[in-house]
């Protein structure tokens, strides 16, 4: 009788609790924070943000964030650097309760993004660069060791480290990039991206698909490509094992181009 009287109970707890959850999530009104997500870009980056789809909370399937169309202006809020027409943004829900926010997945639709090499060298990604990396440059000289040596890790790096996301989706993506100096230009379309769990200096792996087009050498080649990753997210140290890359095509050396190229790759900046 006890523990039936106990089952009932906590099935009656766990109903408020849905309910509840239900409730808020019916109620809570995401847009009212717009102005604050605008004025955080704006501050941390010098860009301007402009959100002119809805922000939405769900529930289900998971807890997250959903928003509308958006874009991102360029430096010093001159031009467009990128937009997407729909974004999700799921975050994990028991990790909530100990009040940590953990990121499960990122989805992104129709995301346009434009890099440009100007004829000084100057890139559009630039300033951003220069964000992530200020308060790194601003530790103190008191945070190094004596003798040189290097100190505790800097906040911006700690923090770095700190991001995980389960994973990253792309669908029908657009990404472009123009070098002025040179004028080449090359423009990946309807490129679908899926990614494993991106989190610093642990495995993952991704398959990319799409068509690539480039000009000044003329290339037009549909791409597949799948590898595993290790990303220091501090340091930009990447490591692509497994990398495999199909390309089917024609460019300007290769007007029946059928290549596949697999190996291994390092880079540390």
């Amino acid at each position: 009788m006890r523990l039936r009287t106990l089952l009932i109970a906590l099935g009656a707890l766990l109903a408020l609790g849905v309910i509840a959850a239900v409730a808020f999530v019916a109620t809570f009104d995401a847009n009212r924070y717009k102005p604050e997500l605008v004025d955080l870009v704006r501050e941390g980056t010098g860009r301007a943000l402009s959100i002119d789809g809805e922000l939405s909370l769900a529930l289900l399937p998971r807890f997250g964030l959903s928003v509308g169309p958006a874009r991102l202006s360029g430096p010093d809020g001159r031009g467009e650097f990128a937009q997407f027409d729909s974004a999700r943004i799921g975050v994990a829900f028991w990790p909530l309760l100990s009040r940590r926010v953990v990121i499960d997945r990122v989805m992104l639709d129709g995301l346009k993004l434009e890099g440009v090499r100007r004829r000084d060298g100057t890139t559009n990604l630039d300033d951003l660069l220069r964000a992530g990396g200020a308060a790194k440059d601003a530790r103190p000289a008191s945070a190094e060791h004596p003798g040189g040596a290097a100190g505790p890790p800097d906040a911006a790096g700690a923090a770095a480290a700190a991001v995980t996301i389960a994973g990253l989706q792309l669908r029908n993506a657009t990404i472009g990039w123009r070098d002025e100096a040179a004028g080449t230009e090359w423009r990946l379309l309807q490129a679908d991206l899926e990614t494993g769990r991106l989190a610093s200096g642990k495995p993952g792996s991704a398959r990319l698909s799409g068509r690539l087009i480039g000009k000044r050498p003329l290339v037009d080649v549909a791409i597949e490509l799948s590898t595993g990753y290790t990303v220091d997210f501090a340091t930009r140290a990447t490591r692509l094992s497994g990398f495999d890359l199909k390309a089917r095509g024609r460019a300007s050396a290769a007007p029946a181009l059928d290549a596949r190229l697999r190996g291994n790759a390092e880079a540390d900046p």
